[in-house]
C-alpha cells in the first residue's frame, strides 16, 4: 500500500474528494475519474476506452483507499489494482451467479458443474474486456495518483508493507 501525507483533516479530505469527483463527472471528459467516498474510505476508478478502429480491449485501474487521522493532518493509504482484478467486479459477478443457484438448490453434481462453468465464463469475460497492458496501465495509475495528490495537496511518503 502506498502512503500519502496531507495537512487537511480527514473530514476535509473526504469533502474535497467528493467535490473533485463531482467536478470530474460534470465536465464530461472522455476518460473521467469515477469513484465513491463512503465515510473515510474511497474507491477511485479510471478506465481507458479504445477507439473504434483499434482492436485493443479496455484497460482500467482502481484505487482503494482510506483516510487516517495522523497528528495535525491526515494520512492516506491506497491499494492499486488492475480493473480486471477488482474485488468489487468479482463480487458482483459472484452474486449474479449465486442468484442463479438459489433456484437450483438441490445440490446435485450438475448444479455444481454449472456453477463452475458460469464462474469460469465470468473470469474469461473479465479477462477479455479488461486487459493488463503494462505501459497503459502504469500511465493510468500515475494519472490516478496525480488526481489524488492534486485534490488533497498530498505528498507521497512511501510504502506500507
Amino acid at each position: 500500500m502506498r502512503r500519502f501525507q496531507t495537512e487537511y483533516t480527514p473530514d476535509e479530505c473526504t469533502r474535497l474528494l467528493r467535490e473533485a469527483l463531482r467536478r470530474e463527472g460534470f465536465w464530461r471528459k472522455p476518460e473521467p475519474v469515477r469513484g465513491i467516498v463512503i465515510g473515510r474510505r474511497f474507491r477511485l476508478r479510471l478506465t481507458e476506452y479504445p477507439r473504434y478502429h483499434e482492436d485493443d480491449s479496455r484497460v482500467g485501474c482502481v484505487l482503494y483507499g482510506r483516510v487516517l487521522c495522523c497528528g495535525k493532518g491526515s494520512e492516506i493509504r491506497i491499494l492499486e489494482l488492475s480493473r480486471a482484478h477488482d474485488p468489487l467486479l468479482w463480487a458482483i459477478m459472484f452474486s449474479f451467479a449465486m442468484l442463479f443457484f438459489v433456484r437450483i438448490h438441490d445440490g446435485t453434481l450438475i448444479s455444481w458443474i454449472c456453477f463452475l462453468l458460469l464462474y469460469a465464463s465470468a473470469y474469461w469475460f473479465a479477462m477479455m474486456n479488461y486487459d493488463v497492458r503494462g505501459e497503459k496501465y502504469r500511465a493510468l495509475v500515475v494519472d490516478l495518483r496525480y488526481f489524488l495528490r492534486t485534490t488533497l495537496a498530498a505528498k507521497e511518503t512511501g510504502w506500507d508493507e
